[in-house]
């Protein structure tokens, strides 16, 4: 059973004190408790919807991050979600959607030239110092990159524009 109360004000600090879009816990049966929307979001069915941070957790993933995707509000987010477990078994998940602009922001305080990509495993660019370029294909755009995408490590040399550029992951 959930305290909705007590579950919508957990949200509301969770979105004060970590800076994020919207704060949700969605129940079993795919009901969602948002900050966003002070209880109840009417209407709303995450299995319906086949979202991913559900299905993922439904299907026992433990620290889910999705695929970014423009949210109900229009901002480009990415989810961040744990299944809620009691006795063992899945009855919810708590989910954070995270701006995907708060990544970017953070990349460029850590070096003032900026010379850093920063993609999920598939190639989605998170950050990057030109603004175009985030949301495309990091593997496409930069085609040198692939055979270098499942090492946990790498160095390597590259050509772009005439320029050759150095890359370390």
């Amino acid at each position: 059973l959930l305290n909705i109360e007590r579950a919508v004000s957990s949200l509301h600090l969770m979105t004060e004190k970590l800076g994020i879009i919207n704060a949700y816990i969605t129940t079993k049966n795919a009901e969602t408790y948002a900050h966003a929307t002070n209880g109840l979001v009417v209407g709303f069915n995450a299995r319906e919807k086949q979202r991913e941070w559900f299905t993922r957790a439904f299907n026992g993933e433990k620290n889910i991050i999705t695929t970014p995707y423009t949210s109900a509000e229009g901002d480009a987010v990415m989810a961040v979600a744990v299944p809620v477990k009691r006795n063992g078994e899945i009855v919810g998940v708590l989910c954070l959607n995270l701006a995907v602009n708060k990544i970017t922001e953070f990349i460029e305080s850590l070096t003032a030239e900026n010379k850093l990509f920063v993609s999920r495993a598939d190639g989605y660019l998170l950050a990057s110092q030109d603004a175009k370029m985030i949301g495309k294909d990091l593997l496409e755009l930069r085609p040198s990159f692939k055979q270098y995408q499942n090492k946990s490590n790498s160095k390597h040399n590259y050509y772009f524009a005439g320029e050759e550029y150095t890359v370390v992951s």
